[in-house]
C-alpha cells in the first residue's frame, strides 16, 4: 500500500527591476547592494489552524494540511566567499497569507540562501556568520505536529533579475501504529485480551542542526533503552513518544498513533549507539511483555527496493502489528519474530510502504 506525500517545497522568486546602460549592459556589479521583490509560492496552505495539546492520534496527524502548516518563515543570505551573513528578513504569519510581496535586500554575487520554517526566532539572535548559523540546533520537544520545523537551502548567483528555488522539508521523520491486533485463537491464548498496551519509541535522537538536518555532536538521546518518564515530559506535542492504548484483542485495535523523532541511520549498534525502536508493551497472564521493532531496519519492513535503513527526515514509516504469543521481558531485547508480523509501509510524506509484522 503506497501513498503519495508531498514535499513542501517553497519557490522564491525574486523579481528586480533590470537597469542597463545605453549599450544594453546591466549597471548592476557583484557585490551591489539590491532591492529584492519576492514571491513565495508554498504547498500547502499556511492559513492552517494551530492547535496544541492534541495528542498523536487520529485523522488530524495524517493530514498536510496540518503538519505542514508554516506560521514562520526566517530566510538567510550568507556570502559564499566571505560565509558572512549579508541579509536575513523574518516572516511572522501574517505576512505569510498572500505570499505576494515579500521583500529583503541583499547583495549581488555568488550566495547560499537558507529558509526556516516554523523555528523560534530566538534561536538567531547574534548569528552573523555561517558557522554559527549552521551551529544553532533544533529539540524534538519543540516539535509541533501542526506545523513542523522545517529547512532548506541553495546556491545561487544573485543578480538583477533572477529566481531562487528552495526545497524545505521537515526535520523529523514519523513512525505511525496504524494498527494492532493478537491472533491467539487456537492457541492456548485463546481468548485473552493483551492488556494495559503502551506504545513508544526508544533510542531517540532528541536535537538536530537547523540549517542542513545533519545531527550533532553529541546527540542528545531519549527513552534509551525503555520509555523514561522525564524524557517525555514538556513537549509541544503531547503523545509524540509515548501513547497508552488500553486492551487489544484479535478484532484489533484499527486508532493510528503517530510518533515522532529526528534521523537516525547508523549502520550498526554498539554500546553506545543504539537503532530507533518502535516498542509494543502489553500484559498477557498476569505479566509484562515487549515487542520491540528495529524502524526499518532488515526483518523489519527495510527491503533493498528502499534507498536507506533507518530512519530519515521527512519520511513516514507505518507499522500494522499482529501478536501471536508472549515476547520479550526487556524492551530493548529483541524478540523472536515468530511471536508476531508486521506489515510495514515507509512512505515519504514523501511516504514508506506500509509493513505488517507478527510477534
Amino acid at each position: 500500500m503506497r501513498k503519495l506525500f508531498l514535499t513542501a517545497a517553497l519557490l522564491v522568486s525574486v523579481l528586480v527591476g533590470c537597469s542597463k546602460n545605453d549599450e544594453g549592459q546591466s549597471l548592476y556589479k557583484e557585490n551591489d547592494l539590491t532591492d529584492l521583490n519576492l514571491k513565495v509560492n508554498l504547498k500547502p496552505n499556511v492559513e492552517s489552524p494551530v492547535y496544541y495539546g492534541t495528542k498523536a492520534t487520529g485523522s488530524d496527524h495524517s493530514d498536510g494540511t496540518y503538519d505542514d502548516a508554516v506560521t514562520r518563515l526566517d530566510v538567510f543570505i550568507f556570502d559564499v566567499t566571505t560565509g558572512e551573513l549579508e541579509s536575513y528578513k523574518g516572516f511572522e504569519a501574517s505576512e505569510l497569507t498572500s505570499l505576494k510581496g515579500l521583500s529583503m535586500r541583499t547583495k549581488t554575487g555568488n550566495k547560499r540562501v537558507y529558509v526556516i520554517a516554523n523555528a523560534n526566532k530566538d534561536a538567531w539572535l547574534g548569528i552573523i556568520t555561517e558557522k554559527r548559523f549552521l551551529a544553532v540546533q533544533q529539540i524534538l520537544s519543540q516539535e509541533n505536529y501542526q506545523h513542523f520545523i522545517m529547512s532548506g537551502y541553495t546556491n545561487c548567483n544573485i543578480t538583477a533579475s533572477c529566481t531562487v528555488e528552495v526545497t524545505i522539508q521537515k526535520l523529523v521523520g514519523r513512525v505511525v501504529l496504524n494498527s494492532i491486533r493478537t491472533a491467539f485463537t487456537g492457541t492456548p491464548y485463546a481468548g485473552k485480551e493483551l492488556q494495559n498496551v503502551k506504545a513508544y519509541l526508544t533510542n531517540v535522537n532528541s536535537n538536530i542542526l537547523a540549517a542542513n538536518g545533519n545531527l550533532p555532536t553529541p546527540v542528545t538521546v531519549l527513552n534509551i533503552g525503555k520509555y523514561v518518564p522525564m524524557d517525555n515530559m514538556d513537549f509541544l506535542t503531547p503523545g509524540a513518544m509515548y501513547d497508552e492504548i488500553g486492551s487489544v484483542k484479535d478484532e484489533g485495535h484499527n486508532t493510528p498513533h503517530y510518533f515522532y523523532c529526528y534521523p537516525n541511520t547508523i549502520d550498526e549498534e554498539s554500546d553506545t549507539k543504539k537503532f530507533t525502536r518502535l516498542v509494543i508493551e502489553g500484559t498477557l497472564n498476569g505479566k509484562t511483555y515487549y515487542y520491540p521493532i528495529n524502524i526499518n531496519r532488515e526483518n523489519y519492513g527495510w527491503t533493498s527496493s528502499i534507498d536507506h535503513k533507518g530512519i530519515m527526515r521527512n519520511k513516514s514509516y507505518t507499522y500494522n502489528v499482529t501478536i501471536l504469543r508472549p515476547g520479550s521481558t526487556d524492551p530493548d531485547e529483541l524478540v523472536d519474530l515468530t511471536a508476531f508480523a508486521i506489515d510495514v509501509t515507509i512512505e515519504e510524506w514523501d511516504n514508506i510502504p506500509a509493513s505488517d509484522i507478527e510477534f
